[in-house]
């Protein structure tokens, strides 16, 4: 089997963070297939100080097949705020109304919820003689008058933070 330089630029808030990205959009592209000439599933390895034609020198006449090299064009400046997210909260006005429920799973798997405790065992044992897998019932609250959800939180980005700019190369087995 044969090797073929490849080059792709990605972007990201580090070299590690960038090549797993740009290898799960190849995945995507071109398969998980370790011969298929291209740079996913291969090994990050570490970054080559040079200039870009010392760099495609490098991995033509020096690189291990299989190998992943990264050259830095521009470095990611990290946030360095001291509070990094953003709370929105979202107050409910007036009285929250809850209902107790009975919730039945197997396997990890939501099946069902009832509001007596009976019909839930019933429909569980239903369920456990036809699947012959154990199933749990669960009691629970349910808010049922207001939006359960009380507060978003954002990541809040920094005004200098950037992600950085990188040119990974190797030599893909094809």
């Amino acid at each position: 089997m044969g090797a073929s330089s490849v080059f792709d630029d990605a972007s990201g808030s580090s070299p590690e963070e960038a090549y797993r990205k740009l290898s799960e959009d190849t995945r995507e592209e071109h398969g998980s297939d370790f011969y298929n000439g291209q740079i996913n599933d291969l090994n990050l390895v570490g970054e080559f100080h040079g200039n870009s034609e010392e760099f495609e020198t490098f991995i033509d006449m020096k690189c291990n097949k299989g190998d992943v090299y990264y050259m830095t064009r521009n470095k990611a400046v990290p946030n360095t705020n001291k509070i990094k997210t953003v709370v929105h909260r979202k107050p409910a006005k007036g009285t929250r109304k809850w209902i107790t429920e009975y919730a039945v799973t197997c396997r990890s798997r939501h099946l069902g919820a009832f509001e007596k405790q009976d019909e839930a065992i019933e429909y569980a044992r239903r369920n456990a003689e036809e699947t012959k897998e154990p199933c749990i019932v669960n009691i629970r609250k349910r808010l049922v008058s207001h939006s359960p959800n009380v507060a978003i939180i954002e990541y809040k980005r920094s005004s200098k933070e950037c992600y950085g700019s990188y040119l990974f190369g190797a030599l893909a087995p094809d």
